[in-house]
Formats: C-alpha cells, structure tokens, sequence
C-alpha cells in the first residue's frame, strides 16, 4: 500500500522547502523521536465517509489540547493547514507563539497555497530565533529539546511533553488535559 497523498505532498513540500531528499517511507516515529506528536481533531472516521465523526466527541479534547499548549510559555509553533484547522486559530493566545497558515496538502488543494508555504523552513527560523534547537524534518535524531505544535487541517504537531488526559466528561462535556515532562 502506498503512502497517502496528502503526505506525499507534505513530504514533496520538505524537500522543496529544505532543498532536501523526499522520505521514502510513512514512518514518523522520527519526528515524534524529537517530540513532534501529529494528532487529528477528529481522532476516528468511518471507512469512506470523511468527516463521518465531526462534530460527535472528538473536538472538546482536541480543543483543549491546543488551548493547553497554547498557553505553554515555551515558543510554540502552529501550522495550520485547511479551513478546519485554521478555525482553531482562536484557541492559540500567546506572545510565544508562531501561526502559519496555508492550504490542506490534499491532491484536492495542494495547489492552491500549500506548495511554496515553506511551513519546514519557517519553523525552524522561529525556533532558532527563539533560542530553541529547531527540528530535524528529514532526518531526525532522538532527544531534540523543543517544543513545537503544529494544527495540519485535523493534525497537531506536538514536543517533548506527555499529554495526560482525564476522560471524565462530567464537568461540561470537556476533558481536563495536562502536560508533563518525558523522561529520556
């Protein structure tokens, strides 16, 4: 089975952002060695009805995740990728943090902003700038200490910070969620 389009298109989006070599594989374990977390806001779907969860349990966690990390004193980066991703831009308050924005990188509107964002490359510049190690998206090594959140239209890009989260939705319909430090 092949890699799914919209990651060839984010991987053909590094390559040309960095000016590096495509990633052969789908295996992102790499950047999540690095404390990259990549998480939908709707974390299951039906097979063949896209969307078919939305708007059903999924978007309080979610949203609290992002407000969570939004707040985070720690430089943050936000990439938000797709009309539904770029609605939680309202959740991200904080001098700290970097939003880039640009099209979903689906075959269906790759074409229209998402080619050319540069999202890799702006990352990293923030990051550095920020005094923080920035992120090695091609070929990564273990224990990199950042802290960068993406939003890729139903994606988040996290660090190296463990999300505990509560299922208890007894106050309000939303899970309490808190971070903690990993331990190498």
């Amino acid at each position: 089975m092949g890699l799914p389009k919209s990651l060839v298109n984010i991987y053909r989006e590094l390559a040309d952002d960095l000016q590096a070599g495509t990633p052969m594989d789908g295996d992102l374990h790499r950047w999540a060695d690095q404390g990259v977390l990549l998480l939908n806001t709707v974390l299951t779907v039906p097979a063949h009805q896209a969307g078919g969860h939305a708007g059903q349990i999924w978007e309080p966690l979610t949203d609290a995740i992002i407000s969570l990390v939004a707040k985070q004193a720690q430089p943050t980066v936000f990439i938000l990728w797709g009309k539904q991703a770029q609605a939680k831009r309202k959740l991200i308050v904080g001098e700290h943090n970097l939003i880039l924005q640009a099209p979903h990188p689906s075959p269906l509107s790759a074409y229209r902003g998402f080619f050319g964002s540069k999202p890799f490359s702006q990352t990293n510049t923030f990051l550095r700038d920020n005094g923080v190690k920035p992120i090695n998206w091609v070929w990564c090594e273990r224990n990199h200490n950042i802290f960068s959140f993406s939003l890729v239209n139903r994606l988040i890009i996290c660090n190296n910070r463990f999300c505990k989260i509560n299922n208890d939705f007894k106050s309000g319909g939303f899970p309490s969620v808190s971070y903690t430090h990993l331990r190498a």
